[in-house]
């Protein structure tokens, strides 16, 4: 994701002497010029971002101390600058891979006298933490240098700690506001970080964010659906910050990390999703074209989500909760987002939601009785096929495997399997129309008094198959 326009400037204030307006310059040179102006650049690092350049933590720092800080301050403002370059430049990717320890030190530092204290004044607190996400984002924008700085120890916790109070961190809220930009860096620098590693690096980092947030991985699941339902409810609406709430999400969502998976499932991920979609239909942005193309990113993120959370473990369990969701009209009225897209292959995979992700799951008894419901309520909305394309190629393809496998199901499966009894006891009521316990996903009932009477005697077995599903244990689904 890229950054924010209104961040691509100078965000630092310093004296007006020669060595701060060199560096201003260079900032400016850095972000406009076609190649980097790399020798200066490393001369800046060795000179103001060094080990030696660092201040001592004191009490009550010197005027001599303030001034290493404005200049350090000021050569992180060229380091932001260098995003795109990043991407390109091998020569200065290598420049700042060697001055990445010392770098480190200096954004430690920086968070602990200028961020958690106002040692260095207000004015320095408001840009130290701008630019601690902004740098270390800055330098996931190449994948050598990202790798480098998440397997540093702390990057990856000082960042969640930071992201976890983003939402009630006034400091960062009001730093956000003079400078205009997004108060929402440290997500933006978090998901930057973890989309770009390599999936066998995923564990780790992703175990960093697990023990840096207090709470866990249950409370990291929760504040990044409160994050993404917080963004979606803003006036006016910031698809860019949606769309990075999202592929923050996506990223958390990881088979390698099953508990982390499972909490973001279980706090009701995939039916928040559909709801943003559903959302998503209604908005018309009002700055065409930009927004537009993000608020297609958003539709397109969120079908990758809605992939990977219904292929987690237990996917039967999720792809009834999907489609109990109306995730079928979700993406049935996305579809012209879907065909803007500037990629065909992301296309087709928004469209595979309906025609491989969800399809494959028809060969559970249950997901088929689902689906069928499904068909019948998107019967009912009479939408117009001629605006899908790809989508609707592929809910026929879905469509029709529903109804022949409902067919088939009457006719081999046999009465007593198409029949469904109520799970409470002294109950002898059958027939298909029944409702489904939002728990476990697995017991049936006539309605919700035949259930209330059965929790006494189902309650202990419900939890048991939660707590199976939070812990990744696969369950036979075959009713």
């Amino acid at each position: 994701m890229s950054q924010d326009p209104t961040t691509k400037h100078s965000i630092v204030q310093s004296d007006n002497n020669l060595a701060s307006e060199q560096l201003k310059q260079l900032a400016q040179r850095a972000l406009h010029s076609i190649d980097p102006p790399i020798l200066e650049i490393d001369d800046a690092l060795q000179n103001y971002l060094s080990i030696t350049a660092l201040p001592i933590g004191k009490p009550n720092p010197t005027a001599r101390d303030r001034r290493a800080v404005d200049l350090g301050l000021l050569v992180l403002d060229v380091l932001t600058c260098c995003g795109e370059h990043f991407k390109r430049d091998k020569k200065l990717v290598t420049c700042f891979s060697r001055a990445w320890p010392a770098l480190w030190t200096w954004l430690q530092f920086l968070s602990d006298q200028c961020c958690q204290s106002r040692k260095y004044g207000p004015l320095v607190q408001y840009q130290a933490i701008i630019m601690i996400p902004m740098a270390l984002g800055g330098m996931s924008s190449s994948d050598i240098l990202g790798l480098q700085v998440a397997s540093t120890p702390g990057v990856i916790s000082m960042i969640t700690r930071y992201w976890m109070s983003e939402d009630s961190n006034f400091t960062l809220k009001n730093a956000c506001a003079a400078a205009g930009c997004t108060p929402h860096l440290f997500t933006r620098a978090l998901f930057t970080l973890i989309e770009n590693l390599d999936p066998p690096s995923t564990p780790k980092f992703l175990s960093d964010v697990i023990v840096a947030a207090p709470g866990g991985a249950a409370a990291v699941a929760k504040h990044a659906i409160e994050q993404l339902t917080v963004a979606q409810a803003e006036k006016p609406t910031n698809f860019q910050m949606i769309a990075e709430h999202i592929t923050l999400i996506k990223s958390l969502l990881s088979n390698r990390a099953p508990q982390l998976l499972l909490n973001l499932l279980g706090q009701g991920l995939i039916p928040s999703i559909v709801k943003l979609l559903l959302w998503l239909r209604k908005q018309q942005p009002a700055n065409a074209p930009n927004d537009e193309r993000m608020a297609c990113q958003c539709v397109m993120l969120s079908c990758f989500t809605l992939t990977r959370a219904i292929m987690a473990p237990n996917g039967p369990s999720w792809a009834i909760q999907a489609l109990d969701a109306g995730i079928i009209p979700a993406i049935l009225h996305s579809a012209p987002r879907i065909m803007q897209l500037s990629s065909e292959h992301h296309s087709s995979l928004c469209s595979a939601v309906l025609s491989d992700t969800l399809w494959q799951f028809l060969v559970y008894p249950s997901v088929i009785r689902t689906a069928a419901k499904a068909l019948e309520r998107v019967e009912r909305l009479d939408l117009d096929s001629r605006l899908g394309g790809p989508v609707w190629e592929a809910w026929g393809i879905f469509k029709n495997t529903t109804q022949r496998r409902m067919d088939l199901k009457d006719k081999c499966i046999g009465r007593e399997s198409s029949l469904r009894t109520c799970s409470r006891r002294d109950c002898s009521s059958t027939g298909e129309d029944k409702l489904l316990c939002s728990g476990c996903l697995a017991d049936t009932y006539c309605d919700r008094a035949c259930q209330r009477m059965d929790w006494p005697t189902h309650k202990v077995q419900c939890k048991k198959i939660q707590q199976l599903h939070r812990d990744g244990i696969l369950i036979p689904m075959t009713a």
